[in-house]
């Protein structure tokens, strides 16, 4: 663990945010560093969501956190975060509420296959986390709309479907999540919240999960904040794939790949405001 994580667990009032189809074993993550998180049983949120509450339980989470002057842990860039989501809403809703910049902090916190990996507890279980059965009907519906909204990553890119390694199951909240693997490519959709996420890895760096539309953006801009492609749909993401499907085989490139990755760091080490600003201009 970093020292600046150790600075985390000593702040005392730590909470943890991030995007979850981006970062999905921030439970882990979070207890690492002894932070809270908003992470309700799935038995919960489901009944949230039947009732339109999650975000009156996610807005009563973060403003316990204001009134304890919690530091803001954020496991995702702010750049990173997709503007209407889940993540994005709640940064907007905190700076809405007065909290300043200095109160965001970015961390980034890898951990071995073997923390990722942890059973849950049978507490968890008893409070209706292990619903697995919930899980696997999420699944099979994503399974369903990648095949009928990317067809071509399997039929022209020899793209098949593969075991999501290092996702917890069952997921938090009512996410589902899909791994297609291409000779080149790894690509990883997200689904919950209302949200999609769509992230891509080269083979030859599997780890390296990088969001779609900020890996686009890398790619078309080489220096500063550019314009970034955005997505809402499944179908939006076909659009965007089968328009970038060959720069994205070279940028992904053994070759390719180091420049992307250090443009990204570059852009994901700017001040926190200067990525909230460029995530919400105007183009």
């Amino acid at each position: 663990m970093s020292n600046q994580s150790h600075n985390f667990i000593e702040s005392g009032a730590s909470v943890i945010l991030g995007s979850y189809d981006q970062v999905p074993n921030y439970a882990e993550i979070a207890a690492s560093l002894g932070a809270n998180i908003f992470d309700p049983p799935q038995r919960l949120w489901k009944f949230l969501t039947a009732s339109s509450e999650t975000w009156t339980a996610t807005q009563t989470f973060l403003d316990t956190a204001i009134r304890r002057n919690s530091l803001f842990c954020l496991l995702t860039p702010p750049l990173a975060a997709l503007r209407g989501g889940s993540y994005w809403t709640e940064l907007d809703y905190l700076i809405s509420r007065g909290t300043t910049s200095d109160r965001f902090q970015l961390i980034r916190f890898p951990l071995s296959n073997q923390t990722q990996r942890q059973t849950l507890s049978p507490l968890r279980s008893l409070l209706g986390w292990d619903n697995r059965r919930l899980a696997r009907k999420r699944h099979e519906q994503l399974i369903q709309e990648v095949n009928e909204n990317l067809q071509f990553l399997f039929t022209e890119c020899g793209g098949k479907i593969i075991a999501n390694e290092a996702i917890p199951f069952p997921p938090a909240f009512d996410y589902a999540f899909v791994t297609i693997a291409t000779k080149e490519m790894l690509f990883r959709i997200a689904q919950g919240r209302e949200d999609l996420g769509v992230s891509i890895a080269p083979q030859h760096a599997p780890d390296d999960w990088q969001e779609l539309s900020m890996v686009l953006m890398a790619m078309s801009t080489p220096e500063g904040v550019g314009s970034r492609p955005a997505y809402v749909f499944l179908r939006d993401v076909a659009q965007l794939l089968r328009m970038q499907i060959k720069p994205l085989r070279e940028a992904l490139s053994e070759n390719r790949w180091i420049a992307i990755s250090e443009r990204l760091t570059r852009l994901y080490c700017l001040p926190f405001k200067e990525q909230w600003e460029a995530v919400n201009r105007k183009i």
